[in-house]
Parts: structure tokens; sequence; C-alpha cells
């Protein structure tokens, strides 16, 4: 399974040297490191936030590994109903699922191709994108 992260210079380096962290980012799902199945969605998002600081991570975890992992998969109107609960709580930092990995489709913006976000948390996910099976490149 191939996906993308957006963010900047000094944290794809961290990244790729086995330093991601699931507990610094946060999203429409809570706390958690994301990643996208969509390449120039996460260098558009990079962008926006970084500017010329941007740099994108592929990941590339086996799909057996990835399963591993046991997803909590959302279908649209269940990402929609745990989003909404978690901005009008103001958790979109801390919420957890208590999942290793929430793989949901985008629901806070129109996306018109079935982007896909992919949403670690908790220590196994860490250790496991972090391992050496995982690869991970600057793209």
């Amino acid at each position: 399974m191939e996906q993308y992260h957006g963010t900047d210079k000094k944290n794809a380096l961290d990244i790729i040297n086995g330093k991601l962290s699931v507990s610094k980012g946060g999203g429409e799902l809570g706390q958690g490191f994301y990643a996208g199945d969509i390449n120039y969605e996460a260098h558009n998002w990079a962008w926006h936030k970084y500017g010329k600081e941007k740099a994108v991570v592929n990941i590339q975890i086996d799909d057996d590994d990835f399963l591993k992992l046991d997803p909590l998969c959302l279908d649209t109107v269940q990402t929609r109903y745990r989003r909404l609960y978690i901005k009008r709580r103001k958790v979109t930092r801390s919420y957890l699922f208590n999942r290793n990995v929430v793989w949901a489709p985008v629901v806070g913006k129109i996306f018109y191709n079935n982007f896909q976000q992919i949403k670690y948390e908790g220590e196994y996910s860490e250790k496991a994108l972090n391992s050496s099976v995982v690869i991970k490149t600057i793209v």
C-alpha cells in the first residue's frame, strides 16, 4: 500500500529516519499521524501549510502488514458523524479511537476523487511505521 504524508523538510527527515510520532498531529478525526492515498493532495496540503519548506513523504507498507494493524474502516456517513462529534467538542488534537489505524474518506472538503485518509494512532502503529520494513522516502 502506497501512502503520502505532507509536511515540512525537517519533519520529513525525522520520519524517514524512524522518528515518526503519532502523538504530534491532529485533524478531522483527532490526534494521530495522517497519510493519504493521493500524492498531489499531500503536496497541495504541504504547500499551503509550509510553502517553500514543504516536503512529502512516500510511505510504502506491505498490504498484509497494514492489515495486521486491524484498521477501523469508516464509510462517508460514519466519517461525517465522527468529524462533527470531534469538531463540536474541539478535540481535533486529542481525540482517539483507541485503534491502531482509522481508514476513512476525507469529508472536511469536497473531493471529487474519493481521497482517502489513513490515521495512525497508538504505540503499536508508531512502532510499525518506524520499522525498517516500511519504506519511507521524500518525494
